[in-house]
């Protein structure tokens, strides 16, 4: 792995370049710093399985992605990047000029692609500062609508029975009270771990989210589940905190259930089962 930070001081969004061609690496490089107003700490792997490293123990703002790897190649080499952090914007660079390829990992989730026969370094700082923008616009809009819903969607907020019955199936904390108990009890160690790594104190906990993704979708949980679970911990949270930091927290802490509410669509979109026993992996 090699890292190729930049000198400057000032915050620079750190990219993953996924690459095993030492040539377009060296030129996509060049691209990304032929300007002066454009600041990059870039980290390049050569393969796939650097790569799922890189993402397991680092944070990252983007990715730029070759499909053609020494041990991944097409549209599975994206689709894994994206299952290992679906909270990283990935932008797809090509050696195919065929805009179908392109708009085929838009399908699977490509936030851009761009052919290398066709980059320049404009074209190239263009695609990333929009792919940056574009999914960190989208994620304020979701944090918004989470804030929003923090209290409105949560169980207690919903108390005209006709509304509950609307929004889904009665909530776990009532229906099952112990099986919440020891959901929101997970749920509060791993955000507690989870704001350690956005701190860079500490690893993902990724594999027990995975874990716990998967306890909300056997319990049958909706998105209102989740928000009643992430809302208790926080109140749990606050009441040993001041408010200068649990206010922070809370802010931060939407990612971690932004990420978890993705894995538990991922769940229900393809039956995704995180085989466990016994205490959840950390």
């Amino acid at each position: 792995m090699t890292s190729m930070a930049d000198a400057d001081q000032r915050r620079a969004d750190r990219l993953l370049l996924v690459e095993d061609s030492r040539s377009d690496a060296f030129v996509i490089r060049r691209c990304l710093m032929a300007s002066a107003d454009c600041h990059y700490d870039i980290v390049l792997v050569e393969d796939l399985k650097d790569a799922l490293s890189c993402l397991q123990d680092s944070k990252f703002d983007l990715v730029l992605l070759d499909l053609t790897l020494p041990d991944s190649d097409g549209l599975d080499t994206l689709e894994r990047i994206i299952v290992a952090a679906p909270e990283v914007p990935t932008v797809v660079l090509t050696g195919h000029d065929d805009d179908g390829i392109g708009l085929a990992c838009i399908d699977v989730g490509a936030q851009d692609y761009l052919c290398k026969a066709r980059m320049t370094p404009e074209s190239l700082r263009t695609v990333v500062s929009f792919a940056l923008g574009r999914f960190r616009e989208a994620q304020a809009k979701l944090m918004r609508l989470v804030a929003q819903s923090d209290h409105t969607l949560s169980s207690t907020g919903i108390a005209v029975p006709v509304t509950r019955a609307l929004a889904g199936a009665s909530p776990i904390r009532e229906r099952e009270p112990a099986a919440f108990a020891k959901l929101q009890g997970d749920y509060q160690t791993l955000l507690q771990l989870y704001m350690e790594y956005l701190n860079k104190k500490g690893a993902k906990p990724k594999t027990g989210m995975e874990v716990l993704a998967t306890q909300f979708g056997d319990l049958g949980s909706t998105p209102r589940d989740l928000i009643d679970v992430h809302t208790v911990s926080l109140d749990a949270i606050r009441k040993n905190a001041d408010k200068a930091f649990a206010y922070t927290f809370a802010a931060d802490s939407r990612l971690f259930a932004l990420e978890i509410m993705g894995m538990l669509v991922e769940y229900y979109r393809t039956g995704f089962r995180r085989l466990f026993s016994g205490r959840l992996p950390i």
